[in-house]
């Protein structure tokens, strides 16, 4: 069993890559804008997806659930835009 010295490090290191990600998710968001292609906004959409399931997993990982909730949004507004 890990003591707690090495689980801390990784739940720290969890919860710093799932803001990046989330951040990232955010970021994307003006591509629904930008291209209206149906394609194109499937792909970033699909891409959206993906990144909430590498936001979740860190977010568990990391016992930390604001990035969760804030790619939660970020993929709400990924879903409006694709329908503006």
């Amino acid at each position: 069993m890990a003591s707690d010295n090495t689980i801390t490090p990784i739940r720290g290191w969890a919860f710093r890559v799932a803001r990046v990600v989330m951040f990232t998710m955010f970021a994307i968001i003006p591509v629904h804008f930008i291209f209206h292609s149906w394609r194109v906004s499937d792909i970033t959409t699909f891409f959206a997806y993906i990144l909430l399931l590498v936001v979740a997993v860190l977010s568990i990982i990391a016992f930390r659930f604001g990035p969760l909730a804030w790619a939660l949004l970020a993929v709400l507004l990924h879903t409006l835009s694709a329908f503006a």
